[in-house]
């Protein structure tokens, strides 16, 4: 009788840790994007506002829930131009127009 507890104990806390490996918001999250300067992209609770470039590197607002949470590219600069971090969120820029003027890339939340 013992055993079947604990077998049947094992079963639920497996399936448990199951249904909290596919509970949605726990997946990462990823967009791809063209923006214009002053154009925004909004995944989930973030958004992501294109501000131009700054000494060839492009230049973001990340907003979450509304709120500013980081202006990118972070100082000290990022190793390569177009890949910034902030915490769980990824932006990784894959093109620019010759002018400057639209960005294209990913976005991505972990």
């Amino acid at each position: 009788m013992i055993g079947k507890a604990r077998v049947l104990v094992i079963i639920l806390l497996t399936g448990c840790v199951i249904l909290l490996m596919m509970a949605p918001g726990i997946e990462a999250q990823q967009t791809t994007f063209t923006l214009a300067v002053g154009q925004s992209v909004t995944m989930g609770d973030y958004a992501l506002q294109f501000k131009g470039f700054a000494d060839r590197w492009p230049r973001y607002d990340l907003y979450y829930l509304g709120r500013l949470l980081a202006s990118l590219p972070p100082l000290p600069l990022a190793a390569t131009w177009n890949e910034y971090t902030h915490g769980n969120v990824s932006i990784v820029t894959t093109a620019v127009a010759a002018d400057g003027t639209v960005v294209t890339g990913t976005l991505a939340i972990k």
